[in-house]
């Protein structure tokens, strides 16, 4: 991801980038590469970030990816599932590091909601 002020700066970054990366055997996916303003929002690792407001209401909002966070739930559910007649601290032993690694990826984000 990279940020600047204008659209121009943009274009001329991607282009040194690109040559950068040719030059070592490396290349960027056009599919995935793309020029957005922030206020149209776009997804960057498992997250949705957009900007919306003007001046000093301006407001940045991130949060998680719905269909990550619905995919984690089923992988949850599959996990007690394998667990039934087993302890309660078995299962507890085997979520605590998920939940708390899923917690700790997304403790900078608006998530309160998503994982409500």
């Amino acid at each position: 991801m990279v940020t600047a002020e204008t659209k121009e700066e943009l274009i001329e970054v991607l282009g040194q980038t690109k040559a950068w990366l040719l030059e070592r055997g490396l290349e960027i996916s056009d599919e995935k590469t793309r020029i957005v303003h922030i206020s149209e929002g776009f997804k960057f690792l498992s997250f949705n970030i957009i900007m919306f407001g003007q001046g000093k209401k301006e407001t940045l909002l991130t949060k998680p990816e719905k269909k990550n966070i619905l995919s984690f739930c089923q992988e949850i559910g599959r996990i007690i599932k394998t667990f039934n007649g087993k302890s309660q601290e078995e299962l507890i032993k085997k979520l605590n590091p998920i939940l708390r690694g899923k917690a700790n990826y997304y403790k900078h984000c608006t998530s309160k909601k998503v994982f409500k």
